[in-house]
């Protein structure tokens, strides 16, 4: 089993918006980090099998509504989990299989500070 995570950050008075973080992304390990920008909150693992999310956690700023959903190949987005916080959400009990070609969508609204968003997925089902 081998394990894939995604890091992102986001500068203050930015949102994860649900788009492709830019920049090049960093590969130590089983980490991939993206640089701090102003744009993110797509976690594309690319995986050309099913994969299954082990962890996904995210340190929010000031008040911010979030929402986390898988979005298929046809760029229709499912609801995962949902909240409002000004700290840290995380969830090691998803377990969800993630299948070709789908991806996760991190979205906030509310943001005031530098945000991080980390995606952990195992390439074995």
């Amino acid at each position: 089993m081998a394990l894939r995570t995604i890091e992102q950050k986001i500068t203050a008075a930015s949102q994860f918006t649900g788009v492709a973080p830019v920049g090049t992304v960093t590969r130590e390990y089983d980490m991939e980090r993206y640089p701090t920008g102003t744009v993110g909150g797509l976690f594309d693992f690319a995986n050309p099998n099913p994969i299954q999310l082990k962890q996904f956690f995210a340190k929010l700023g000031g008040q911010s509504s979030w929402s986390l959903s898988v979005v298929d190949v046809d760029g229709v987005a499912t609801a995962l989990l949902s909240g409002t916080t000004e700290a840290f959400i995380a969830n090691t009990t998803l377990n969800l299989v993630i299948l070709q070609g789908q991806k996760l969508k991190l979205v906030t609204t509310g943001a005031t500070t530098a945000m991080t968003a980390r995606a952990t997925a195992t390439t074995r089902v």
